[in-house]
Formats: C-alpha cells, sequence, structure tokens
C-alpha cells in the first residue's frame, strides 16, 4: 500500500510540474501559428490535471477495494477439503472410515449435500458398520449423479449389488 501512495504522490508532483512550467515559462518560438500555439499550451494544463484525477481514481477504487473482506470460502472446496482429511486419517490408520474420519464426511456432507464424493464415502462407513441399506440409500444417491455409463456408475452398481445381497443373508438368518 505504501508503495502505491508514493507512486500517487510522484503523479500529483508530475502533474502540477507540467501545469506550473506551461504557465511560468513563456512559449519561446511559437508565435507564428495564432491559432496552434495558444491551443498547445492550453491542452498540456489539461492533460496535467487529468493525471491527478486519475490517481485519486485509482486510489478511491484500490482503497475501497482493501476494505473489503476476503470472500467466504466455497462449499464444495470446504467440503472437498474435508473429504481429503477425511481420506487421508482413514489411509493413516486401519484404512476404516470410523471416528474422526466418519465425523469428517458428516461435516462434508453437513456443507455440501451432493457432493458424490461425501455421499460415496458416507455409504462406505455405513456398509463398513454393516449397514447396508443405508449404504445403498447413499449410493443411490450418487448414481442419480454420475453418468450411467462412467467407471464411477460401474463401481456404485457393483458396491450396491454387494451391499443388497449381504442384506438378505442378514435377514435370512
Amino acid at each position: 500500500m505504501s508503495g502505491f501512495i508514493v507512486g500517487a504522490g510522484v503523479l500529483v508532483l508530475l502533474a502540477v510540474a507540467f501545469v506550473l512550467v506551461p504557465l511560468l515559462v513563456p512559449l519561446r518560438g511559437q508565435h507564428a501559428a495564432a491559432g496552434a500555439a495558444p491551443a498547445a499550451g492550453r491542452q498540456a494544463p489539461l492533460l496535467a490535471l487529468a493525471a491527478p484525477l486519475l490517481a485519486a481514481a485509482l486510489y478511491a477504487r484500490v482503497g475501497h477495494l482493501a476494505a473489503w473482506e476476503p470472500a467466504p470460502p466455497d462449499p464444495h472446496q470446504e467440503a472437498n477439503r474435508l473429504l481429503e482429511r477425511a481420506v487421508g486419517l482413514a489411509m493413516q490408520g486401519d484404512q476404516r472410515l470410523d471416528g474422526e474420519a466418519a465425523q469428517l464426511i458428516q461435516q462434508a456432507l453437513a456443507i455440501d449435500p451432493r457432493n458424490v464424493q461425501a455421499l460415496a464415502l458416507a455409504g462406505a462407513a455405513r456398509f463398513e458398520h454393516r449397514d447396508y441399506a443405508g449404504a445403498v440409500a447413499l449410493w443411490q444417491q450418487v448414481l442419480s449423479q454420475v453418468p450411467p455409463d462412467s467407471r464411477e456408475a460401474r463401481s456404485i452398481a457393483e458396491s450396491m449389488a454387494k451391499a443388497q445381497a449381504l442384506a438378505g443373508e442378514a435377514a435370512e438368518r
């Protein structure tokens, strides 16, 4: 910010010099064309006055921008950050999506309820806890958002089939 103030000060000094020099120093050797010399003499001060006005406008704009608070974080990015941390915790631990990892997944879903990765991981966490119906319900939400012929859709469909088969076996017992 101080660099900007110094730059604005230099512009003001230059503008003052451009205004004062033509006014204080008589025009030499330009008396031949009666209409040209006075017009040229009048344009320099007008142009010189424009520089500080532009500097003031720029300062007002930058000063206004500097007073702004940073934009709030994008909810989708915040949810993805939480999910990355959850996956990292699961990978460091016993490869399970429970404890703090499960809490982070739930926080991500609270921020972005349609986040495909959060839904898929929440479904996987429910599958690990043998809540097969809950896993299938979450994975159906994923399937509604991904292209039907995608690798993700095939993987989720396979997981759903496995969960439904395990749910059927559990019901028979």
